[in-house]
C-alpha cells in the first residue's frame, strides 16, 4: 500500500493537517506500519512512523472435525475438512499429551502468522536521516 497526498498551503508556514483513510487487509497483518514524511519548499524533510495492529484472521476460513467426535481406540472415524476453493490446507495429528507437555507446539492464528511475518522496525532507505544533531550544527550540505 502506498500513495501520495499533495498539500498546498495558502501562506507560508509549517502547520497543517489532513485526513487519511486506510484499509488494512489480512495481507498486512499482524503489524503494518505507516511512514509519513513532508518535504518543505526550503528542502527540509521530516518523517515519522506509526505501528498498527491488525487482527490476525485469514482470508479463507477452514473448519475441521471428526465424525463421530469421540471414538474408542482402534475404531474408524472420518475427518471432515471444509475450506474455500484455492485454500492451502495442511493437517497435523499429535497426541494430546504432546500439547500438554509442550504447549508452545500448539498451532494458532498467531503462531502461523509469526511463521511468515517480518518487521522492518526502521524507516525505508529512501528516507535518509542526517547523523548530525540539529542543535549542534547545520544540516545544509
Amino acid at each position: 500500500m502506498e500513495g501520495q497526498k499533495h498539500l498546498n498551503f495558502e501562506k507560508e508556514g509549517t502547520k497543517g493537517s489532513f485526513s487519511l483513510s486506510l484499509t488494512f487487509t489480512s495481507g498486512l497483518a499482524p503489524d503494518p506500519s505507516l511512514v509519513i514524511y513532508a518535504i518543505f519548499p526550503s528542502g527540509g524533510i521530516i518523517a515519522d512512523q506509526i505501528q498498527f495492529s491488525v487482527e490476525m484472521c485469514f482470508d479463507n476460513q477452514v473448519s475441521l472435525g471428526f465424525s463421530p467426535s469421540q471414538q474408542l481406540p482402534g475404531a474408524d472415524l472420518e475427518l471432515q475438512l471444509q475450506a474455500a476453493p484455492g485454500s492451502l490446507c495442511a493437517v497435523r495429528a499429535v497426541d494430546e499429551s504432546v500439547l500438554l507437555l509442550r504447549p508452545e507446539t500448539e498451532l494458532s492464528n498467531n503462531s502461523v502468522y509469526r511463521m511468515f511475518s517480518f518487521s522492518y522496525g526502521h524507516y525505508p532507505y529512501q528516507v535518509a536521516e542526517y547523523d548530525e544533531c540539529p542543535m549542534s550544527g547545520s544540516w545544509d550540505a
